[in-house]
């Protein structure tokens, strides 16, 4: 898949307020938050949203890659 398939849906996610780029990985969508952005993939609406823009582009799948802030949970 085209690398501007993938900057087409980092256009199509920043205009829903998600701050990123993407890589694609053939049907694969790679997503990286922008720095200082936040994505709540916790959030499943969220999840569906940002894989719904995948699909319309052609992608099967998204990976959201873990780049910062990354801290041990507390329990």
């Amino acid at each position: 898949m085209p690398g501007d398939v993938a900057e087409l849906l980092a256009a199509d996610l920043a205009g829903a307020g998600f701050a990123c780029r993407v890589e694609g990985r053939d049907r694969l969508a790679v997503v990286y938050a922008e720095a200082g952005a936040r994505l709540d993939v916790a959030d499943e609406a969220v999840r569906r949203r940002m894989v719904g823009f995948a699909r319309q582009r052609g992608f099967t799948h998204v990976a959201v890659a873990l780049t910062q802030g990354l801290t041990k949970a507390r329990g």
